[in-house]
């Protein structure tokens, strides 16, 4: 079986703002551009401050398989990046191969050329542990949260049956208000998503019943324990969900309070474009009454608008995405007061693939014999590729394997586990962008909060980006006679001898 992933990188894309006018069927409102406005610029200026000074570097990693026993060699391929190009920052990447625990097996410091890095882990013969787990991460991601390290699972294969212990399975359903709030009198979508402890998606289906009991909706899931219903609060009621998990057991979940003054953003995607609501609620306060919406991604603005609210409640307004990068874009609503009480996430995607033929250059099946693929990438793209042969009967590829896309593009800028991120860029289908669109729904955004950098909450500097690898020492034992203005040379011998 040949098996095989690449990483391409669209060229940065900065969208310029411009001055334009949009007529809906509700409201006309004015987009400005970001020079215009004090709190645009104020916004602006916060999210500048985060490209230049607090860069977000990311890895991937290609493991030639999944699933090893113990004496095999891990080999790997890493990929390092920064707003989806090669990143200029860090020169060195580190890999550790730990257990569930956290504890450090090995340790690999690798020097980064081409955006790409490569080394191995050897499994001791004998290993208790049934799952490890590859770290991987450059020296500059220090400073930022542990979760956005690189953290890839492996399976080693016990020589001894391992007897496993039985765990009751424990089910929860979680309800996401879509921009984050539900409103008093104001109908909102509200997305769902049911798993079991492990975060594996469950089917459940239930109803949704006022504090007297009534039935006043029902749900269920659209794909993988997720999906959405509507609700319009009515003052002075509060909502449950009542359902039932996989084996018939009844259960009983709260969904969240609604509030008497907010807003809601709602989006939806209409004949290829990308379209976003504000409401806000009848008797809002003079706060919530003006809104500015911001839209980033890669931490550079977007998209910039104004919403004036005080005469009407509600406004529906194209969002301009072709020039959008790839992945994962933030839109934010902000107050009167420039605080943000809205948020939704959606996945922009423009083109981030290309075409690649793969085939046989030469074939020789004698054992030992010298066999060729060929991987012809169209056009003048500047590739950094790698390549893993396996048995495909001991191997099979998952059908929804992680990938390149799925990590760099989704996963890694999501809080909480997506299960079976792949499938979300198999197809280009209508249905398979509405499941993702559930994803989006159903995951809060983790590289940074609007609520930190608006207070100058910065994260602490410890770690600069390393250069290419280097050693640092003293000569001792000869004159400065011998030494001065003479080049040396050095011969480094490895613990196991070898130089």
């Amino acid at each position: 079986m040949k098996r095989y992933s690449y990483s391409l990188f669209a060229n940065r894309i900065n969208l310029s703002l411009q001055n334009i006018f949009l007529k809906t069927g509700l409201i006309s409102c004015l987009l400005f551009t970001i020079a215009g406005t004090t709190k645009a610029q104020q916004l602006d200026s916060i999210l500048s401050i985060a490209e230049t000074n607090f860069p977000q570097e990311k890895v991937y990693l290609q493991t030639d398989k999944n699933t090893y026993a113990g004496g095999e060699t891990v080999w790997f391929k890493a990929y390092l990046t920064a707003d989806n190009v090669a990143t200029p920052y860090s020169k060195t990447l580190y890999a550790e191969l730990i257990t569930d625990k956290g504890a450090v097996l090995q340790r690999r410091t690798m020097p980064v050329i081409l955006s790409g890095a490569s080394s191995d882990f050897i499994l001791p013969d004998s290993l208790a542990d049934t799952r490890l787990y590859i770290r991987a991460y450059t020296a500059w991601m220090l400073n930022f949260d542990s979760s956005l390290l690189y953290v890839k699972p492996l399976y080693v294969i016990p020589k001894k049956a391992v007897a496993k212990k039985s765990v009751a399975p424990v089910y929860s359903i979680t309800f996401f208000p879509e921009g984050g709030d539900l409103l008093e009198n104001v109908e909102s979508v509200i997305a769902f998503k049911a798993t079991n402890q492990e975060g594996i998606p469950v089917p459940v289906k239930g109803d949704i019943l006022n504090n007297n009991n009534k039935k006043i909706g029902s749900f269920s899931p659209s794909h993988d324990g997720m999906g959405t219903f509507m609700l319009q609060p009515v003052p002075g009621e509060t909502y449950k969900a009542v359902w039932k998990d996989k084996a018939g057991k009844p259960h009983e979940t709260a969904l969240p309070l609604s509030k008497k003054d907010g807003v809601v953003i709602h989006t939806s995607t209409i004949d290829g474009k990308l379209y976003y609501t504000i409401t806000r609620t009848d008797g809002a306060s003079d706060v919530n009454r003006k809104f500015t919406v911001i839209a980033q991604s890669h931490q550079r603005m977007q998209y910039a608008a104004v919403i004036n609210l005080t005469q009407k409640n509600t406004v529906t307004a194209p969002m301009p995405s072709d020039s959008i990068p790839d992945g994962i874009l933030q839109i934010t609503v902000f107050n009167a007061l420039t605080q943000p009480v809205a948020e939704r996430l959606v996945f922009v995607n423009s083109n981030y693939s290309f075409i690649t033929d793969l085939h046989m250059a030469e074939q020789n099946m004698n054992k030992r014999a010298r066999s060729v693929l060929q991987i012809d990438v169209g056009g003048n793209i500047l590739s950094n590729l790698s390549v893993a042969v396996t048995d495909a009967d001991l191997n099979p590829v998952g059908k929804n394997e992680d990938n390149i896309y799925s990590n760099l593009l989704l996963s890694s800028d999501l809080k909480g586990y997506v299960y079976n991120p792949a499938y979300y860029f198999s197809s280009d289908d209508d249905s398979v962008k509405q499941h993702l669109d559930l994803v989006m729904m159903t995951n809060g955004w983790r590289r940074f909060t609007w609520e930190k950098m608006l207070t100058n909450q910065w994260p602490v500097v410890k770690y600069q980006p390393e250069n290419n690898l280097s050693i640092q020492g003293k000569v001792v034992g000869l004159s400065r006679t011998i030494l001065h203005d003479r080049s040396l040379t050095a011969i480094l011998k490895t613990k196991v001898g070898q130089p």
